[in-house]
């Protein structure tokens, strides 16, 4: 945002001031500074002059020869313009003159004739992107006049990074940066002149009517009689530096008082509109902007509506139909404050952002649309004497921000600042930013203003930013801190996943990656992935990516899809947030899983799925020192294999599952490749509270092994099968583990297993009568679960 000093001098004396040393002030205490220019300080001695005589050129079909009045003298002069005419009053350069980029102007000869100065264009002044003619003055100036002591030519204007006031909408205008800088110099600030509209109350109003909450005020009164079609020089001059273009004296003046006071206006022909309705469109709606582009408005857009139909897109652009036009006379003219988030949202929309819609973005003070509409009808009133308002003033006041009050102390502002400063100080800075101070010496009762109450101040640390910055940051010395600082102890979530992430990366090589969040349904449809997504962002910019995952597995299989052409064998894991579902109040349940995915062409899936389950044993033998446990083949999802598949449990608690990739998945990757994924719910996984390892003596006694071979049914899985065998009631220890398995043909459903037991006792050694109890209550046990002993 461009800031004219010329401008702010109109509420701020800056009669001696060093401009450079005020920027730099600015800078630190309110909002960045990107670049100061001078403007016009090139351009001298250029006059008001006027041509007396045009004659066309005779060797030339667009030059004239003109004699020019300087008040002094009468000049020769050559020009092309083509609006120069006999009678004129022009910006003349005589010889010795400089114009824009410091030319400075010489006697010279052009096509044969001699030419003692130029006559000056806007845009060889530095006033005009691009000029068509020469500069014709309409005011009623002396001949001879130095245009410096006219119009403002010579400005400084400096450049505020828009960013840096996204919080601050009180500085969108001038007037509001004047009284920063007031602050800051420590001069008074000068009040806006409006007109009182309270004078014109008793006359008839245009009915207003609001039916959107998101619309908090809307303004309006119509003026008459207008006569004057074109703003004053330098209107449009300040218009120019501030980087928007003269339109026509009532739209300027709109610009005008955006750029002065921070609040944008909208202003409609006089005859647009004989009542106004502010709604929210029924359906999509087709509608023509001031900018002649024909737009499809979805429903809900905010809309100003007349009696018959919209004629303005609130916040944002008004409607061609309503536009202000050579033969206006009388014009509606609306003070408005919308809801922030609407209107940001509409414009998104439409790709359509104006000055109007980022300074509503921002959510403005709905206190200064009464305001701005008489600074409006003053200025107007300056330039043209005849105009008359012939309304009363309509104001519907939907939705008031709430009034903030903040207490604090002191004391408290003093300990965050770090620099004793005086109740004084502290009153006086907040009074002249606008605060409402009641301060008994020690507590503070402050009343912020409207303008900073929006979204800006609004609790006791805010206060203290707003006297530390004019106090000056610069002028806080770096101090050590007394203050006992204690180290931050780590969740122990966190050192969970570093150690996790160690032992991955450094006992297995895999490499770890990090994801977006998102669900890639065109990559999940490719592998053949269906998924289940609780969280859709509404409005998303990328269609396809709009759905928060709920599982990692399929992530890594992206990854792995990305990467297969790279390496003949890597493995992949990150641990990364999803979104399992909701709970009973609709909020969503988020958590962290691990997703593992191992890739190779050169070994088998059986060599793969080992190496899958090996990594989730290690992970909970060395992070929690617990035994993993499985359930075979029960994880149901598309992508998982049907058969080699196996959930993971600890402590009887589900947390996970190992499995190889359905063959349709796989090919779809590579068919001559081997798959195997992991994927663990971590948040649970940290919460397992890890086993204290226990050091027990060897038993001292002789221990004796005994081999069991049992037939079973050939779907009983081992680690079942041992679960039911250690059950045995007995008060000797003994250790179950696999010998042999066989099965043939001849074995129809049944095969062979052979268990070792190693058997002992940890007080006394065994005698023959205890081995051959247990043996014979073993295979009792055994035949509870069907397992029967097999005789050699």
């Amino acid at each position: 945002m461009k800031i004219s000093l010329n401008w702010i001098n109109d509420f701020v004396d800056l009669k001696d001031v060093d401009y450079a040393e005020l920027i730099k002030k600015f800078t630190l205490a309110t909002a960045e500074v990107e670049e100061v220019y001078d403007v016009g300080k090139d351009v001298e001695g250029i006059i008001v002059a006027k041509v007396i005589s045009c004659e066309n050129h005779p060797n030339s079909n667009h030059l004239h020869v003109l004699k020019v009045d300087t008040g002094k003298e009468v000049v020769d002069c050559i020009c092309g313009a083509p609006n120069v005419r006999e009678g004129m009053l022009v910006a003349f350069a005589p010889v010795g003159a400089k114009v824009v980029g410091g030319m400075e102007i010489k006697d010279a000869t052009i096509a044969g004739f001699a030419s003692k100065g130029m006559c000056c264009s806007k845009e060889e002044l530095g006033l005009a992107e691009k000029s068509d003619g020469i500069w014709e003055i309409l005011d009623d100036i002396p001949l001879g006049t130095d245009l410096k002591t006219v119009y403002q030519i010579e400005d400084t204007i400096f450049e505020v990074d828009n960013k840096s006031l996204t919080n601050r909408p009180d500085l969108w205008g001038h007037y509001g940066i004047a009284r920063e800088i007031a602050v800051l110099l420590g001069r008074p600030l000068k009040n806006i002149v409006v007109d009182n509209l309270d004078y014109y109350s008793q006359m008839d109003k245009v009915p207003v009517e609001v039916f959107t909450d998101n619309c908090l005020r809307y303004s309006c009164i119509k003026i008459a009689n207008i006569t004057k079609k074109e703003s004053p020089e330098n209107v449009q001059i300040r218009l120019y530096r501030c980087g928007m273009r003269a339109i026509n004296l009532l739209a300027d003046l709109t610009n005008y008082v955006m750029l002065e006071l921070g609040q944008p206006m909208h202003a409609f022909d006089g005859n647009a509109a004989k009542k106004i309705e502010v709604r929210d469109l029924p359906r999509p709606t087709e509608f023509v902007t001031l900018d002649k582009e024909k737009r499809i408005l979805d429903a809900g857009t905010m809309m100003i509506c007349n009696e018959k139909e919209p004629i303005c897109v609130a916040g944002v652009m008004g409607g061609l139909e309503s536009e202000i036009v050579e033969s206006s006379d009388s014009v509606l003219l609306e003070g408005a404050c919308f809801d922030s988030s609407s209107i940001r949202k509409t414009a998104i929309k439409l790709g359509l952002r104006s000055e109007a819609s980022n300074r509503y973005e921002k959510s403005l003070d709905p206190e200064m649309t009464v305001t701005a509409i008489g600074r409006y009808f003053h200025i107007l009133r300056y330039i043209d004497s005849g105009a008359r308002i012939v309304s009363g003033l309509s104001d519907v006041y939907n939705r008031h921000y709430e009034k903030r009050i903040i207490s604090t102390t002191a004391e408290f502002i003093n300990h965050y600042v770090g620099v004793k400063l005086s109740n004084e100080f502290i009153t006086d800075t907040l009074s002249a930013l606008g605060f409402k101070v009641k301060n008994d010496g020690f507590n503070l009762q402050i009343e912020v203003p409207s303008y900073r109450a929006t979204k800006d101040v609004t609790i006791p640390v805010d206060i203290v930013e707003e006297v530390a910055r004019i106090y000056g940051y610069d002028n806080i010395k770096s101090e050590p801190v007394k203050e006992v600082i204690l180290p931050v102890e780590q969740k122990p979530e966190h050192i969970m996943e570093y150690d996790a992430k160690l032992l991955l990366a450094e006992k297995f090589g895999l490499n770890e990656v990090h994801s977006y969040i998102w669900t890639d349904e065109q990559k999940n449809k490719e592998l053949g992935i269906e998924t289940t997504s609780f969280v859709k962002i509404l409005n998303s910019i990328v269609k396809e990516n709009d759905k928060i995952r709920s599982e990692m597995a399929p992530t890594m299989l992206k990854v792995v899809q990305e990467n297969k052409n790279q390496l003949a064998d890597f493995g992949v894991f990150e641990i990364g947030r999803v979104v399992t579902g909701l709970d009973e109040n609709k909020n969503v349940i988020e958590k962290k899983h691990l997703g593992v995915a191992i890739y190779s062409t050169s070994k088998s899936e059986k060599e793969l799925y080992f190496a899958v389950k090996e990594i989730v044993e290690s992970l909970a033998e060395e992070l929690l020192n617990k035994k993993v446990t499985y359930k075979l083949r029960s994880v149901n999802k598309s992508y998982v294999h049907p058969i080699n598949n196996a959930q993971v449990l600890i402590d009887g608690t589900s947390l996970g599952y190992i499995s190889l990739l359905h063959p349709l998945t796989k090919n779809a990757i590579n068919k001559k490749s081997a798959v195997a994924i992991l994927e663990i719910d971590f948040s649970d996984f940290a919460k397992i509270e890890p086993q204290k390892t226990v050091i027990k003596g060897q038993s001292k006694y002789q221990a004796t092994t005994l081999d069991f071979n049992f037939v079973m049914d050939k779907n009983v899985i081992y680690a079942d099968s041992v679960e039911n065998l250690s059950n045995l009631a007995t008060n000797l220890c003994y250790e179950i583990s696999l010998k042999d398995i066989y099965t043939s043909e001849e074995m129809g459903g049944k095969k062979s297993v052979t268990y070792t037991v190693k058997l002992y006792s940890n007080d006394h050694t065994l005698t023959g009568e205890e081995i051959e109890n247990f043996h014979s209550s073993f295979i009792q046990n055994a035949k509870v679960f069907g397992y029967e002993l097999k005789l050699m």
